[in-house]
């Protein structure tokens, strides 16, 4: 299995071997994917198929981003 940088994967979900999730790609919780995520898709069901495209021309955060923004917003929240 190979998950490329900044896709989700859903609580749940089972990943068949020799699977490549592609980058930026989601899969929804409990999904059962039983073949190759290309890139910015996003996928659920059992078995998984495409449920929409990621448009690409917005910005995409990353997870790091985010999590960054959250301490950022507990550090505030604690000094108010």
């Amino acid at each position: 299995i190979i998950i490329k940088e900044n896709a989700w994967i859903g609580e749940g979900s089972k990943i068949s071997k020799g699977v490549i999730i592609g980058e930026n790609s989601i899969i929804g919780l409990g999904s059962i994917v039983t073949s190759d995520v290309p890139d910015n898709k996003i996928y659920a069901g059992n078995p998984a198929k495409e449920i929409k495209s990621i448009d690409i021309d917005k910005e995409i955060r990353k997870r790091e981003e985010l999590l960054n923004l959250k301490h950022k917003l507990r550090r505030w929240s604690s000094q108010k």
